[in-house]
């Protein structure tokens, strides 16, 4: 894939992000919620604390970008996360073959934070996902793919 080629493809899986987004929000309120738990060994995020009770969604972890390192780091690269949980991430290497780009192969990689938002635009396409969520960790936010809804 050429220059020109990917970035119109960045910019469609970003502006699909977007619409998805707002999505997330209008249908389930998603910013709204006051509190969420990772549940990273079964795949799941649940939100609670909002008038409408809880909510839980399936995911797949994108990766982590690391702050003082500004590094990426892909899920299924990340080897504290469950064995399951990586392979189940491997869908995101797809975007190799699409792009020809081999960040899409690397474990780790220098990159911003406008990167990392990228990344989850390109991934939560080529997963076919609701969207995204960036959860904060110490020194390091979490990206996850949104897969699919499960109530509570």
């Amino acid at each position: 894939m050429d220059d020109e080629t990917f970035a119109a493809y960045l910019d469609k899986a970003f502006t699909a992000l977007q619409t998805k987004q707002e999505i997330l929000q209008t249908t389930y309120n998603l910013g709204s919620f006051e509190e969420y738990a990772l549940d990273v060994d079964n795949r799941r995020i649940i939100f609670s604390g909002n008038a409408t009770g809880r909510l839980v969604f399936d995911v797949l972890v994108i990766g982590s970008w690391a702050v003082e390192t500004s590094t990426f780091l892909w899920g299924w690269a990340d080897g504290t996360l469950p064995l399951e949980v990586r392979k189940h991430s491997e869908r995101i290497k797809a975007l190799y073959a699409i792009t020809g780009i081999e960040i899409f192969q690397k474990d780790r990689f220098d990159a911003d934070e406008a990167i990392a938002l990228e990344l989850s635009a390109m991934a939560v396409d080529v997963t076919g996902s609701l969207g995204f969520y960036r959860v904060p960790g110490d020194g390091f936010f979490r990206y996850l793919a949104l897969e699919k809804v499960l109530g509570d």
